[in-house]
């Protein structure tokens, strides 16, 4: 046999080159395109369940991290915390924070700062706004359903309403859902408990029409990045008053 896939006398015979060559499958194109295809979807699949599963380690890191003692001196960047644990807020209700940004490092970095300043109380994390409202609205839900049972399947609707968190150190720049845009959905939402939400803003945007924008959407402050421990220390102060207040 000729390689061309001559008969040996010039003449083409038409047939493939590799016509008669034992041990290849001839597949069609487009079957062997779907193969291709289907291959590929394999290593996608493969792919984000890998990513899925990097993810869920990363949060069960940062929740430990979160969850461990309070900030140390030594571990805080120069200039970007001032004062020392003397000064940690006196005892009283224990608060909820909710801090939502998009960069771990500054989630557990304020995380901390908060614990450091109040050794009770409980802090939340959220990646960006989309996370953050559902974190809100779940924390609606768990409260209504501890009502349902405390009051045997019936919720007291006049009972006093207390927000959902009592405070939130809330991003500018995230994916998704910005800061701004979070806290405008917030004072829009249905639930009045996640409505009362305080929120303060925590930016690296200095400009002024920046920060205004940021309290036209619902913020009632916005801090500026480098955070201080003093304006953190004065924020979680207002919101344990409220606290006390609610409480009483």
């Amino acid at each position: 046999m000729h390689p061309s896939g001559s008969n040996g006398n010039g003449d083409d015979d038409g047939g493939s080159p590799c016509e008669n060559v034992v041990g290849i499958e001839r597949v069609h194109p487009l079957k062997a395109r779907r193969r291709v295809v289907k291959k590929n979807k394999n290593k996608n699949k493969n792919k984000d369940k890998d990513k899925d599963t990097e993810k869920d380690k990363d949060k069960e890191s940062e929740a430990a991290e979160v969850a461990k003692a309070p900030l140390d001196q030594a571990s805080v960047p120069e200039g970007a915390v001032h004062g020392t644990a003397k000064h940690a807020l006196p005892a009283a209700p224990s608060l909820v924070v909710l801090v939502v940004d998009d960069s771990r490092t500054n989630r557990v970095f304020l995380s901390r700062m908060v614990r450091t300043l109040d050794r009770r109380a409980e802090v939340l994390v959220a990646e960006d706004g989309v996370e953050g409202l559902e974190v809100l609205r779940e924390r609606v839900r768990a409260r209504e359903r501890e009502r349902e049972v405390a009051g045997g399947g019936e919720v007291d609707e006049g009972a006093s309403v207390r927000p959902a968190v009592d405070l939130v150190l809330l991003d500018f720049s995230m994916p998704r859902m910005s800061g701004p845009e979070m806290a405008q959905a917030v004072r829009e939402d249905m639930s009045e408990s996640v409505r009362i939400v305080p929120i303060v803003g925590v930016t690296g945007n200095a400009l002024p029409e920046d920060q205004a924008w940021f309290c036209e959407c619902g913020a009632q402050e916005v801090l500026c990045k480098p955070v201080r421990r003093a304006q953190v220390e004065q924020v979680l102060g207002r919101a344990l008053e409220l606290a006390r207040d609610l409480a009483s």
